[in-house]
């Protein structure tokens, strides 16, 4: 987000220098860059509040003399009766429109105005746009304009039941999807809801008579969409962080104020819908708790001008400010007492934490061996999860807030590990996990646990390229893990999303019941899990060529097998025999290779890939006493 610094000085009655103002927004959590007078701020996506010069001025307001209330037209509003229908209440819980006539639209603004266009290199749109977008950059909540004339007796919002055309109000034409949500006349797409208006009821500079919509919508009815149509939109930007509900009319009055400041208003009136109360939301007042997170002492004063500078209203309880959807909790608050204070002015102490006494698990490293030589791959996934699975962990300040459980089973982690490998053409499909889970029932319970999961081809080999993974081999691989009985599941595909066929059997297992019999000592010097090498997953397809080779002479087929693995090509990804055939009538021996092609910049073309194979055929042929069936020797 971009702001010019004088128009922050104009609510600032300090002396502020460019410099100390970085700065302190720095140690506010928002990143910065200052040129020109331009502050180029980097807003996290939980702080929607701030996408407004309100917002920031509301942040600097505990180090600096403040006054971020701005002019608005406080006369009664004569109310008036439009031809409104919400299907989507829970969308747009609330939601006003204002209608504006105007004597004539000026050809001139005022300084304040004027001077977001100058000093931010603005183009300029028509005069309600051009109006709409300032109190957005000074309020944070978006308004949008139709042309009155053009939008005809009513209005509805809804989700569109199914695909339709629309052009924008810049000109471009989408393809809308179902579900989108929409403003409609009743028959056409007018408005892609908190995105962007359509051209045929945009202003112009000829307009004098407007309906400005002002709505609340929730940020999940938003997101994406902007992104999924490729539009440049302002208001999708702010509404899919959360703009502040309560703020509407006063949104819509400072409207009317600018309006009023340029042009004379023949005519005026409101409409306003609630269709959901908001909920206000508090949580304990206990300083306390605070104090214990942070490690400090915090003076009762401080502790509750610092809040209510940002907006927070202390008594018995913190009351939550509407504007604020990130705070759920005391360690929020501490966050936000943190975040003035400055980090680095909270003493650093040293932490007794008795060291927990590490239990060297022998059978991890056996299991590792064991599965690895079966083919397996290790999987290392994120211990969190979205759902409760009933005695799941909840936590209070979760890395990601779509998924604020600690995981009490590794089952859906590798079902989405093997859908991932499955939709990038892997056709033999061996995972395993061991990972600590966590459950809370009366006291918190720790396990270690061993998860399997296996799907496809039994293996890239002549022996078990046609042979598919079953329970029967699921449960031979399994007997050399442990002589115990393991539970396996058969995973229904219809909780898979990937179009392969092929069944799925996982189990799980916690080590402390797993007795390994097999001695896996002599896997030791095969596998070697200190020279692990990592590559990248290409996201783009795979390409597969086959060759069939008739060796006459058996000797040929170790050199066969050297000048094939020995080939090295950076589009070449993987080689291996599939298929074996003896023929003692002939005296000849028939070998199947596959080579399997990717590029991780690109999709490769026929003309790339039989170019190396042409090397491939050479480099074989060259050995004498071998044939390609269908290519001449000389090839």
């Amino acid at each position: 987000m971009k702001i010019h610094i004088n128009h922050l000085k104009r609510f600032i009655k300090d002396d502020i220098h460019a410099d100390e103002l970085s700065e302190k927004l720095m140690q506010l959590g928002h990143e910065n860059t200052y040129q020109k007078g331009i502050l180029d701020l980097e807003i996290t996506p939980n702080r929607g509040d701030c996408l407004s010069i309100k917002g920031i001025l509301r942040e600097l307001s505990n180090f600096y003399n403040v006054d971020y209330t701005f002019k608005t037209y406080d006369e009664k509003i004569e109310k008036f009766n439009y031809h409104f229908i919400n299907s989507s209440e829970n969308d747009c819980p609330e939601i006003n429109f204002l209608l504006i006539e105007v004597e004539n639209t000026p050809s001139h603004y005022k300084n304040f105005l004027q001077s977001y266009f100058d000093e931010l290199s603005i183009n300029k749109n028509n005069f309600f746009t051009d109006i709409s977008n300032y109190v957005s950059y000074e309020l944070g909540n978006p308004t949008h304009c139709y042309d009155f004339d053009k939008v005809g007796d009513q209005l509805v919002l809804e989700k569109l039941k199914e695909k339709e055309k629309f052009k924008t109000l810049t000109g471009k034409n989408i393809d809308l999807c179902k579900s989108d949500l929409v403003f409609t006349d009743g028959k056409n797409v007018l408005n892609l809801a908190g995105v962007m208006g359509g051209e045929s009821t945009s202003c112009n500079n000829e307009t004098k008579k407007v309906l400005i919509e002002c709505a609340f919508f929730k940020p999940d009815s938003i997101i994406g969409r902007s992104l999924k149509y490729d539009l440049n939109s302002e208001a999708a930007y702010k509404f899919e962080r959360g703009v502040d509900p309560l703020m509407l009319e006063n949104t819509l009055r400072r409207f009317i104020s600018i309006v009023e400041d340029h042009t004379k208003i023949i005519n005026l009136s409101i409409y306003q819908k609630v269709y959901q109360d908001y909920e206000k939301k508090c949580i304990e007042n206990d300083k306390s708790k605070v104090e214990k997170i942070l490690g400090i002492e915090i003076e009762d004063d401080i502790f509750t001008q610092t809040l209510e500078n940002l907006g927070f209203r202390i008594d018995e309880k913190i009351l939550i400010p509407s504007f604020r959807h990130d705070v759920e909790d005391l360690n929020h608050i501490a966050e936000e007492v943190a975040r003035v204070v400055g980090y680095n002015k909270i003493p650093l102490k040293d932490l007794d934490i008795l060291p927990k006494e590490i239990v060297q698990n022998k059978n991890e490293d056996s299991l590792r061996l064991l599965l690895a030589n079966k083919g397996f791959y290790e999987t290392i996934n994120f211990p969190f999860e979205s759902e409760n699975e009933g005695s799941s962990i909840k936590l209070d300040n979760p890395l990601d807030s779509n998924k604020p459980f600690l995981r009490s089973s590794i089952t859906n982690s590798l079902i989405r590990n093997l859908e991932y490998n499955e939709r990038r053409q892997k056709d033999s499909i061996k995972l395993f996990e061991i990972s600590n889970l966590y459950e809370l029932e009366k006291n918190l319970i720790e396990k270690r646990k061993l998860a399997v999961i296996m799907s496809g081809r039994i293996g890239h080999n002549y022996k078990d390229f046609n042979k598919f993974i079953d329970l029967e081999y699921f449960k031979k691989v399994l007997s050399e893990i442990s002589g115990d009985f393991i539970d396996i599941q058969e995973i229904p595909r219809s909780i898979v999303n990937s179009k392969n066929n092929s069944k799925i059997f996982f189990a799980e297992i916690e080590l402390s019941e797993l007795t390994i019999k097999k001695d896996t000592k002599s896997l030791r010097s095969f596998i070697n899990f200190n020279n692990i090498v990592y590559n990248d997953i290409s996201e783009y397809p795979s390409i597969n060529r086959d060759l069939s080779f008739l060796i006459k002479n058996e000797s040929k087929i170790e050199e066969l097998e050297c000048v094939i693995n020995d080939f090295k090509n950076p589009l070449l990804v993987d080689s291996f025999g599939f298929d074996f055939y003896n023929d003692p009538k002939n005296n000849n021996i028939k070998i199947g290779f596959r080579f399997v092609f990717q590029s991780g910049k690109k999709t490769l073309t026929d003309i790339e890939v039989d170019k190396v194979m042409g090397d491939i055929v050479k480099s074989t042929l060259s050995l004498g006493d071998i044939e390609i069936p269908g290519i001449n020797h000389e090839t």
